[in-house]
């Protein structure tokens, strides 16, 4: 059986995967396999998947009928994994050498089942680190605070993910961020500080760049874990992420929901009527509001 296995989802991504599966398949002094999971694509990924396969035999991948989005082509690659440990990776990403062996050299020397390390983002020719905070300490609340660790730099027991109920599916952005908050509330992590993996974001068809999805997804996460961050963080960090999705909704020219989330951040904190009314009028402004805020 397999110590690690890789997952990946993918759909119509067949001129990305192979440099993904490559810089898995070259990780060294692991026992691993790679789980694809194929999201109904209708390009060559089949074709790829199966001279990898026939060339080496931890390829494996799994094929949905019909699109069913990211979430779920991971939940059923992870449903076929067979390894103790879960590493993911996205179709249009790469690993770096040696990330996946630090990791799990992290995991075993820690007896933490959740590993995370930062991650290099690409755009334009140029690779700048993502700042991520070392998740070793207090680990739910900081995440209830705000997103963490993306999953091509997350390595996970396995039977952990099936203890969480696997991934949300209905999620639609900021998936790693939910998933780490739900691991978080069963387990510790530890942190490695060299990246993992290389993040590429020019592709024009990733969720990143849609970014009222984005925003929506930011509001979903923060809905789906009010409570707990009411109860676990404070009104304060409650306040900020009405504030976060108010600008993010801003940038993506949805005036109204920006208008609807800032309401909300305002409220969050007990401050008096009028000073509400002063800092409304303010950002109202900054975000290009009206009164009536269309």
């Amino acid at each position: 059986m397999p110590h690690v296995s890789v997952v990946i989802p993918a759909h119509n991504r067949a001129h990305t995967l192979e440099r993904a599966l490559r810089s898995v398949l070259s990780q060294e002094h692991v026992d691993l396999e790679v789980v694809v999971g194929d999201d109904a694509s209708r390009d060559d990924t089949t074709t790829l998947l199966t001279r990898h396969a026939e060339a080496d035999p931890r390829v494996h991948w799994v094929t949905h009928a019909t699109r069913r989005g990211a979430q779920a082509a991971r939940n059923s690659a992870i449903r076929a994994a067979r390894g103790r440990y879960v590493a993911f990776l996205d179709s249009d990403d790469e690993w770096l050498p040696g990330s996946l062996l630090a990791r799990l050299n992290r995991a075993e020397e820690t007896g933490r089942p959740v590993v995370h390390a930062p991650v290099l983002r690409e755009q334009a020719g140029g690779r700048t680190l993502m700042p991520v905070p070392p998740l070793e300490s207090d680990t739910y609340r900081l995440l209830l605070e705000g997103p963490g660790p993306m999953l091509q730099a997350m390595l996970v027991e396995r039977e952990l993910l099936f203890q969480v109920g696997l991934l949300d599916e209905s999620v639609i952005s900021f998936q790693e961020w939910d998933t780490a908050i739900r691991l978080a509330r069963h387990a510790p992590f530890a942190f490695v500080s060299e990246p993992a993996a290389v993040w590429h974001v020019g592709g024009k068809d990733t969720i990143s760049r849609d970014l009222a999805r984005a925003a929506a997804g930011y509001e979903q996460v923060v809905r789906l874990h009010e409570a707990e961050i009411r109860r676990h963080a404070s009104a304060l960090a409650m306040s900020r992420h009405w504030r976060t999705a108010a600008r993010m909704y801003a940038d993506a020219g949805r005036r109204s929901d920006a208008l609807r989330c800032w309401r909300r951040c305002v409220t969050a904190l007990p401050w008096s009527t009028e000073t509400l009314e002063v800092v409304s009028r303010r950002v109202r402004r900054r975000l290009g509001l009206d009164a009536a805020g269309r």
